[in-house]
């Protein structure tokens, strides 16, 4: 037997309101709104709530109960603010130099911070900054 869905009359509202648009606006639109690029379906935001609460508790179990904040030093130097800031190619660039010189080897990345806090193994594939930033506290 099928599913019923009942969609909301405010959303009806909002898709025939949508439908009017210009793709040069549908384009504008997904630039403010970035979520609606991930909200093919209710199982793909099921699944990026789930992977942020699991990067939540990495980083309270990481960093002692305490979620770190974007002025803190995240890699090489670069806060977590200045990192996100950068643009998504020089993020690329900075993990692939990253997993360059971390080829063969193993124990803490050099230069993020990781000896210090006892920490080793290869970070997480980057995502994009407005979901990374969503782990902070701040």
């Amino acid at each position: 037997m099928a599913k019923v869905v009942t969609i909301p009359p405010h959303v009806r509202r909002l898709a025939q309101v949508l439908r009017r648009l210009t793709p040069k606006e549908m384009s504008q639109l997904v630039q403010l709104v970035p979520e609606l690029e991930r909200a093919r379906s209710p199982e793909v935001l099921e699944e990026e709530r789930e992977a942020m609460a699991y990067f939540r508790r990495a980083a309270l179990e990481l960093t002692g109960g305490k979620l770190p904040s974007r002025q803190d030093e995240f890699i090489e130097g670069l806060t977590y603010k200045a990192y996100f800031a950068l643009p998504e190619g020089e993020q690329d660039a900075l993990w692939e130099r990253i997993f360059a010189e971390r080829a063969g080897l193993t124990g803490p990345m050099p230069h993020t911070g990781d000896e210090k806090r006892g920490i080793g193994g290869t970070p997480p594939t980057p995502r994009p900054a407005a979901q990374a930033l969503a782990i902070f506290d701040d």
